[in-house]
């Protein structure tokens, strides 16, 4: 099929289990693209303020970017967006996959969820037909289960879906297609079972005329080559991000005991090492994809764990080992199962499991708080029953499952010391005195603590390669790794607009700087050569700063201010031991860079986007 480049959105209205489709024509979507850019002009247009996050007033949105159905190594992405449970504001999560493509593939490139059905139903999208179906069967599976229902009542189709934690309205509820791709971060699992949907079954035919096919086929073929070839690509194909364990150990950079210690002695226990020689059934990817970084995990004799909900990864396995003071790999995977089916983002549950042990250490809960169960830290069975508890809600689970900020309200005691949030967000595994720029970046980020708005500091440190393929964004020199200064704030600030222009194209943060050379540049011959527009690589990259501003002004007409935009009180007290023994975070430095990054962004003192600014990115109509 030909492709004119209308941008086709699914609008279903679960009220009355009806739908509509809104289109979008190139002149729109060349400042938009899809993915964090579209969900955010939407979700901030349409969402009154005030909204109950998990109520019919909440937008639900599944977004696909123009390059879903091109088969390139990277693009498989999809975003899902909506006001997030967790934080009370703006909420974004993306995933690889099958699913994004095959939606395209089906008709749409994107779906806005509205209202709520007043029954369970899963959502047939085939070929542009669209059917809401009960789900009542379903209802109360884990995704696993939910899969293998679908595909014998459908025939082959690729399932994104919720589990139980995503039913029971676990504010960290996470969304899984194809079992172990995963919408992790901000709850919208919880939002999707607050709308009473278990899933969203896609099946299409439809193909992608390239303007340039020439053009497009060699930039294929030479991304292709450079993530086969290269060292990097070498070690993600084999490890995926699992090696990410032992580097931050090995680093001092690796959050343990509730971010009490930073190097975890026990460490080659469940590092990636011991996950390739002994736990290693194959390497999963996503469609068109070479780079293979998903590990495929298996227990012997444990045939709970299956396969096919994937491996750990380093977040998953620094947040369920470590953070807990667990080191029992067979253990780590059944958790790592066990989050992929009952459906809960793996830092968020690390992270909450990890604050009651704190707690629990500390004296601030007994067993007589916790319906009998010793929360020491390190104790992998305790670990699996917790899990279970959180994603039904059942006994102290019930109070996990609102996340740390919630746990601590209810706990009372002191209890909020041991919180490690921003925004109301779990901090992921990445520790801000160790790399200061993730210090801002969590700081900022409009969903809360979250690590991959931009690069990390050590890329560009020193002069190289990582420098040098930042050099299309104006950065051709080195930036001091601990410095807060105003050349850091610039540097943050140039990398973020590429990474969110990376999350309104779908493109995988994997495939793209500082490790692999897809930058601006080539980015704009690969849009250019897909769509045949003339667009400016300056053009390109305003549609990042747009998504970003779109997701501040959703956030303050939510009632989000630079009150939130702070770390939790441990970051600025120093790491103790280890290779970044001394380390912290320099509060006066850290709100200077704040203030800064507000000015350098265009906006107030406050934080709010400037009149001036979004007439310079075409955001008048908020004004």
């Amino acid at each position: 099929m030909g492709n004119d480049w209308n941008f086709k959105a699914l609008r279903v209205d679960l009220d009355n289990r009806s739908y509509s489709v809104d289109e979008f024509d190139q002149k729109w979507l060349q400042g938009y693209l899809g993915g964090r850019a579209f969900g955010a002009y939407h979700l901030l247009k349409e969402v009154p303020a005030g909204a109950d996050p998990l109520g019919p007033e909440n937008k639900l949105i599944f977004a696909t970017g123009i390059l879903a159905n091109t088969n390139i190594s990277g693009a498989s992405r999809f975003s899902t967006i909506a006001k997030s449970p967790l934080t009370g504001g703006y909420g974004e999560a993306e995933a690889g996959g099958w699913w994004g493509p095959e939606l395209v593939r089906a008709g749409y490139n994107a779906v806005i969820l509205e209202g709520q059905a007043d029954s369970p139903v899963y959502i047939w999208i085939h070929d542009g037909e669209v059917e809401i179906r009960d789900a009542d069967e379903i209802w109360g599976l884990g995704n696993k289960a939910a899969y293998d229902w679908l595909q014998g009542e459908i025939g082959q189709a690729r399932v994104a879906s919720i589990g139980p934690a995503g039913e029971n309205m676990v504010r960290y509820a996470c969304i899984a297609n194809e079992l172990r791709h995963i919408n992790g971060r901000t709850g919208l699992g919880a939002v999707m079972g607050s709308k009473k949907i278990k899933a969203i079954a896609v099946k299409g035919s439809l193909s992608l005329d390239i303007a340039d096919q020439a053009a497009f086929d060699e930039i294929k073929q030479w991304h292709n080559q450079y993530l086969l070839e290269s060292f990097y690509g070498k070690v993600f194909r084999e490890r995926g991000t699992a090696a990410g364990l032992e580097y931050a150990n090995y680093n001092g950079s690796l959050p343990t005991r509730n971010w009490r210690e930073m190097t975890f002695l026990e460490a080659n226990n469940i590092s990636s090492q011991v996950l390739v020689d002994n736990h290693m059934k194959g390497h999963g990817t996503c469609r068109g994809c070479v780079l293979r970084c998903k590990p495929i995990a298996f227990v012997e004799g444990d045939d709970s764990v299956d396969p096919r909900l994937g491996g750990p990864e380093y977040e998953g396995m620094a947040a369920l080992g470590p953070l807990c003071g667990m080191s029992d790999m067979p253990a780590l995977i059944k958790m790592s199962a066990m989050a992929n089916d009952l459906g809960m983002d793996v830092i968020s549950l690390g992270c909450s499991i990890a604050f009651a042990m704190e707690c629990f250490d500390e004296g601030l809960l007994t067993k007589d708080d916790t319906d009998g169960l010793e929360l020491k830290f390190g104790d992998a069975n305790m670990m699996i029953q917790i899990i279970e508890q959180i994603s039904t809600r059942q006994g102290f689970g019930d109070v996990l499952a609102d996340g740390t900020e919630r746990a601590a309200e209810k706990i009372g005691n002191g209890s909020q010391e041991f919180v490690l949030t921003v925004k109301g967000q779990e901090l992921p595994m990445h520790d801000p005195r160790a790399k200061p720029s993730q210090a801002l970046a969590f700081a900022v980020s409009p969903t809360g603590a979250e690590h991959m708005t931009s690069p990390h500091d050590g890329s560009y440190a020193k002069k190289g390669m990582q420098l040098d393929y930042a050099a299309p964004l104006g950065i051709t020199e080195p930036v001091e790794e601990y410095s807060y200064g105003p050349e850091k704030v610039d540097l943050y600030v140039k990398l973020h607009h590429e990474r969110s222009l990376y999350n309104s194209l779908l493109m995988c943060a994997f495939v793209g700087p500082p490790m692999v050379p897809l930058t601006l540049t080539k980015v704009g011959e690969l849009v250019r050569a897909v769509t045949g527009w003339d667009i400016k690589d300056t053009e390109l990259l305003q549609v990042g700063e747009r998504g970003t501003t779109l997701a501040r002004m959703f956030n303050v007409k939510h009632g989000l201010t630079p009150v939130d935009d702070r770390l939790p009180p441990r970051m600025f007290k120093a790491i103790t031991a280890g290779p970044k023994v001394d380390k912290v975070v320099d509060k006066k430095a850290l709100e200077e860079a704040i203030a800064g990054y507000y000015q350098m962004m265009g906006w107030d003192s406050e934080g709010v986007p400037t009149q001036r600014k979004l007439e310079e990115l075409g955001l008048s109509e908020f004004i």
